[in-house]
């Protein structure tokens, strides 16, 4: 069914592309409003213009709206029809945005079958726009064979059958976790199909003393997930948490072992002596959940600490825990790690590249190579038995101490 609509408006949303190319009806289109949309690239703009419908006669007045928008390199020519029908941008872009295929890596380890399909080919292979019509063409999705993709054009997976046991819950886009199966990148780029098992695959079991006040908070990717806690005399309770829910019994644990179970992704079991609770977590086992990204474990005396089996986790907080070593070689995704006030005497960190924030003051550290961790930005060793820090490729550093 075709749509008379007339004014479209985007402005301020996390928008990245439009697709109207199947959807408004007989050249209605009067104008668009795509204001602040700062998550649409130059490459997705370009996709944006190429599927509106042409602009029913001439513009005497600006109708399409780019200001706050990546416009720069875009190619807003995309936007005249011919001669006599053309929308009036409020911005021009120079066309310069390179929109030849890039590579899309397909990082998924398991969990189900899928397919990877893009759109943006026609009949002449290379992704041009079929003349748009009052009874438009749908462009189709073609199974992605070459490990490419057009940039800005819509990527999606599809053909969705998880293993079973497990269940389809969204993708990662170059690191960033969407629940949804479209996407587009604008440059070479990673995806990974997440496939997740049911809650009572994932388990987090922590060891206190028996009677201890306890206080957490817990998140999930989605609100209203439903996760059990036991806290020691095995039987659960259930509660509901969000991005960051607290989770606590005032009245203390009924045994040694608290286990918690379902999809938990974000987890705070920080302590606080003699200021507030104390959890006196003395270990922590995580095999049995692997989707941690956010693990906070502050003035917890663990004495180790076990995150092999994170390879999603970008925050780790393990400072005043008693560690004296600390292996992240399989998490690449961290991010921001804050270990200070243990008796760390070495610390690698050549497998974090896009770690940001590094807090490992008050330990035993006699060198530090930053060489393979460039993007740091705030740097805090002070207090350690470092006599040569090098710095000088550390072009973000903004924070040094």
């Amino acid at each position: 069914m075709k749509r008379f609509i007339r004014n479209v408006s985007v402005a301020g949303t996390d928008i990245e592309w439009l697709d109207m190319h199947h959807a408004v009806g007989y050249n209605q289109l009067k104008q668009l409003n795509l204001t602040n949309c700062t998550k649409m690239t130059p490459q997705s703009l370009n996709f944006t213009f190429d599927a509106l419908p042409p602009h029913n006669g001439d513009s005497y007045q600006t109708n399409v709206f780019l200001e706050g928008t990546d416009y720069y390199t875009a190619n807003t020519d995309l936007l005249d029809y011919d001669d006599s029908n053309y929308y009036r941008p409020d911005h021009e872009g120079d066309g310069t945005a390179p929109m030849a295929k890039v590579e899309l890596t397909d990082l998924t380890t398991g969990g189900g079958t899928y397919t990877l399909q893009r759109q943006g080919e026609w009949s002449d292979g290379e992704g041009d726009m079929p003349e748009w019509e009052y009874y438009s063409h749908y462009l189709p999705f073609l199974d992605i064979t070459d490990g490419k993709v057009i940039p800005g054009r819509p990527v999606r997976v599809t053909n969705i059958v998880p293993d079973e046991g497990m269940e389809f819950a969204g993708i990662e886009v170059n690191g960033v976790f969407i629940a949804d199966n479209e996407f587009q990148i604008s440059a070479p780029g990673t995806v990974k199909v997440i496939f997740r098992g049911q809650p009572t695959d994932d388990v987090i079991k922590l060891t206190v003393p028996a009677g201890a006040e306890q206080q957490y908070f817990l998140g999930a990717d989605e609100d209203g997930t439903k996760i059990e806690v036991d806290w020691g005399d095995g039987v659960p309770v259930e509660y509901t948490i969000g991005r960051s829910t607290y989770v606590g019994t005032e009245t203390g644990t009924l045994g040694t072992t608290v286990t918690i179970t379902g999809p938990v992704t974000r987890a705070i079991f920080d302590s606080y002596p003699y200021m507030a609770t104390d959890n006196m977590i003395t270990d922590i086992d995580i095999t049995g959940n692997q989707h941690l990204r956010h693990l906070s474990l502050y003035m917890n005396e663990i004495m180790s600490v076990d995150v092999s089996n994170q390879p999603d986790l970008t925050f780790l907080d393990v400072s005043y825990t008693g560690i004296e070593t600390l292996n992240i070689a399989n998490n690449p995704k961290l991010k921001k790690l804050v270990c200070y006030g243990n008796e760390l005497e070495a610390l690698d960190l050549s497998t974090a590249p896009l770690l940001t924030y590094l807090d490992a003051k008050n330990n035993f550290l006699t060198e530090i190579d930053l060489s393979a961790n460039l993007l740091i930005d705030t740097l805090h060793v002070q207090n350690n038995n470092i006599s040569v820090l090098d710095v000088s490729a550390l072009s973000k550093l903004e924070a040094l101490s």
